[in-house]
């Protein structure tokens, strides 16, 4: 399954963290 994330600049360091996580779990 595929998910796509969005934010602004204040929310990028919780986005790089939440697509690793999803990754680790086998999203893509």
């Amino acid at each position: 399954m595929k998910i796509g994330f969005g934010c602004d600049h204040t929310a990028i360091d919780l986005k790089k963290e939440m697509m690793e996580y999803m990754s680790a779990k086998g999203y893509e």
